[in-house]
């Protein structure tokens, strides 16, 4: 597959879940420096019609509370991809188990992760939220073929309880 061309285009974008809640309080908003990011990376394919989708799960936690009682903001989208000849590019072994060119499957994150930074900050623009961007994210780090390659069992189904990447957001100060 070296040296060779892979058409893709981008063909639908989707917000699957927005939620915020918790710290309502102006008191307790003002102070809050810190979160923490968790994400999730899910795939979709579908061979017959030359599609491949990202799902993006990302939570913002309170930090200084306990992760599990005080989530506060939840969002999932969903990015989708024609490609010519997916069954070309994509082996499926299995239902939770398939093989994509690394640098293919990390363009497709990344469009996917920034593609969500976008949306959240349109969402949370205007809320004590929009002081805290969504972070520049290796994709890399989030890429499941990485994960098979180095023998770990990969988690195509979201079953992982604990975020692939947990990054910290520090807050814009001067911003409501």
């Amino acid at each position: 597959m070296e040296n060779e061309r892979i058409n893709f285009n981008l063909v639908q974008i989707k917000e699957l879940a927005f939620s915020y809640s918790g710290l309502i309080d102006p008191k307790v908003t003002e102070k809050l420096e810190k979160l923490e990011v968790g994400i999730n990376v899910n795939y979709r394919w579908n061979l017959e019609k030359n599609i491949f989708g990202v799902q993006l799960d990302i939570a913002y936690v309170d930090s200084k509370s306990n992760p599990q009682t005080n989530e506060i903001l939840k969002f999932s989208n969903y990015t989708e991809f024609i490609v010519e000849n997916l069954n070309k590019i994509l082996k499926v072994n299995g239902p939770e188990d398939f093989e994509i060119d690394e640098n293919l499957e990390t363009t497709f994150v990344s469009i996917a992760t920034s593609t969500a930074r976008g949306m959240i900050a349109s969402r949370t623009n205007g809320t004590f939220l929009g002081r805290f961007i969504f972070p520049l994210i290796n994709p890399r780090e989030l890429i499941l073929t990485k994960k098979i390659k180095e023998g770990k069992q990969p988690s195509i189904k979201n079953q992982e309880k604990e975020p692939k990447i947990k990054k910290s957001l520090q807050g814009r100060k001067g911003t409501k």
